[in-house]
């Protein structure tokens, strides 16, 4: 953890220029996923990308503004995901990641995200 902190904010920033770049596709879809209505497997994977960065920037959602806002919250509420958020391990609870690793030990769980009714 200690190599990795140094590259945080970097990694963080080129991450925020990634998803940027396909803001359009979901500005565009027509609802609060990227295929509209319904999510896409896709979007999971995404979504738990972008949980992680959040453990690293907590301010990450902010920074990308409303439309990634709603598109996390929506796929958090969805009722799989929802599910294992609630039985989730913490992170620095020592019951995830390697002995010393970010995740084990330290509290990167940011408190959860209010729920918004799009």
């Amino acid at each position: 953890k200690e190599e990795a902190a140094p590259k945080l904010a970097a990694h963080v920033t080129l991450a925020i220029a990634a998803l940027r770049g396909v803001e359009p596709e979901l500005c565009d879809s027509g609802g609060p996923f990227f295929g509209g209505d319904a999510a896409h497997f896709g979007e999971l994977g995404l979504w738990a990308t972008v949980d992680n960065l959040c453990r690293l920037d907590t301010s990450l959602l902010d920074q990308l503004g409303a439309p990634w806002r709603a598109w996390y919250d929506a796929v958090r509420q969805l009722e799989g995901v929802a599910a294992y958020l609630e039985c989730r391990p913490a992170a620095g609870s020592g019951k995830v990641g390697y002995p010393g690793s970010m995740i084990a030990s330290m509290a990167l769980d940011p408190p959860p995200p209010p729920v918004h009714d799009y």
